[in-house]
């Protein structure tokens, strides 16, 4: 009686010790791309219904009922810019950027193999303006 006694002491005291507290979730540093951008022109011709969201290093593309989810790196430390934007199954998109206030602008590979240098509308290149929307 007296073993199971201590063996019921042993267990509640147990039960009673402090738990070391699980730390909370880090969440993704956040990046000047941060948040939902409405693509407003391509090669200089409205769009609607396009965002692009940065999260962490996930960039997901809605446009209509079509979503494309892929990932991205980016060098602000270039001049200009540059972001490298892959999605599964493509090459990585080598792109170049510049952040002004809410105005994102892209100008992303298209039929050129080299990284562009000037962020001006050029042959081979696809040159996208995004505002970016207010959090909710």
């Amino acid at each position: 009686m007296k073993k199971i006694l201590i063996t019921l002491a042993v267990i509640f005291l147990a039960s009673c010790a402090p738990r070391t507290p699980v730390p909370p979730e880090t969440p993704e540093p956040a990046t000047p791309f941060s948040g939902t951008w409405r693509e407003m022109r391509n090669q200089n011709k409205p769009v609607r219904d396009k965002t692009w969201t940065f999260e962490g290093n996930t960039i997901t593309i809605i446009e209509g009922e079509n979503t494309y989810t892929g990932t991205f790196t980016y060098n602000e430390d270039a001049e200009p810019g540059e972001i490298n934007i892959s999605f599964e199954g493509y090459p990585p998109n080598k792109a170049i950027y510049e952040i002004r206030g809410n105005t994102l602008m892209l100008k992303l590979l298209d039929t050129a193999t080299t990284r562009s240098k000037k962020l001006r509308p050029e042959r081979g290149y696809i040159l996208i303006m995004c505002h970016r929307e207010k959090d909710e």
